[in-house]
């Protein structure tokens, strides 16, 4: 990740704050708490683990995360389920 993304993420906690828009800085401070903890948990494996045990565990989450994103897609939502039931 580039740390032009965290800059700007940054930069949005800032202008969310002076705009008044608690939720849009929070989900910001969100992002970029996930980021350092991601940064975090990889530091920690490669350190401790080394690059192999790193590289296996994002694996697996990509690999979880693509599971997950199948499942949730299945099916027809509820916004186009509608649309249908209109015609």
């Amino acid at each position: 990740m580039t740390t032009t993304v965290l800059t700007m993420t940054l930069a949005g906690i800032g202008s969310d704050l002076r705009n008044k828009d608690l939720t849009g800085a929070g989900r910001r401070l969100v992002a970029v708490l996930s980021m350092l903890l991601g940064a975090v948990c990889g530091a920690t494996l490669v350190l401790h683990l080394g690059v192999t045990a790193a590289i296996a565990s994002v694996a697996i989450l990509l690999a979880v995360t693509l599971l997950g994103a199948t499942i949730a897609a299945r099916g027809t939502p509820a916004w186009a389920a509608r649309a249908r039931e209109r015609k």
